[in-house]
């Protein structure tokens, strides 16, 4: 899969996935954030805050994406959660998140199944797949 999707492609793209216009302008305050640690059976929690600070009332597409620690095969990063807000100008809305750790899991040859790899991640949260609007890393042991 390699330079193929945004999960493994490492140029240069015009329009990043997920990308979209739009005519106002929004911006992201964590509530609560992700933990720093995790173990299999627990999930990624999170609540933020988004704000509609432009002038007209929009759409946003709230993305939530997993970069992997490095290994031969696991994805750059990868779209785990997506909620659309409609959201009046000068307005906020609050949302939450669950990405269950178990969703991590990718194939290993060596094993011939899947395998939680341990390291450390990172949880970017923006409105495409270039955008860190907000950034966390937590572990997995």
């Amino acid at each position: 899969m390699t330079n193929r999707t945004y999960r493994y492609f490492k140029g240069e793209v015009l329009y990043p996935f997920g990308f979209g216009l739009s005519y106002t302008k929004f911006s992201y305050k964590w509530v609560t954030p992700p933990l720093k640690s995790y173990a299999e059976n627990d999930t990624i929690q999170l609540s933020l805050m988004v704000s509609n600070v432009g002038k007209l009332s929009g759409d946003e597409v709230v993305q939530a994406y997993i970069v992997y620690p490095g290994g031969d095969k696991l994805p750059l990063k990868e779209l785990h959660q997506f909620k659309r807000l409609m959201i009046e100008n000068n307005s906020d809305r609050m949302i939450t998140m669950n990405i269950p750790i178990s969703s991590l899991l990718k194939w290993n040859d060596e094993k011939a199944g899947l395998k939680l790899y341990p390291g450390e991640y990172q949880l970017i949260v923006g409105s495409n797949s270039l955008d860190q609007k907000l950034l966390t890393k937590f572990k997995i042991n």
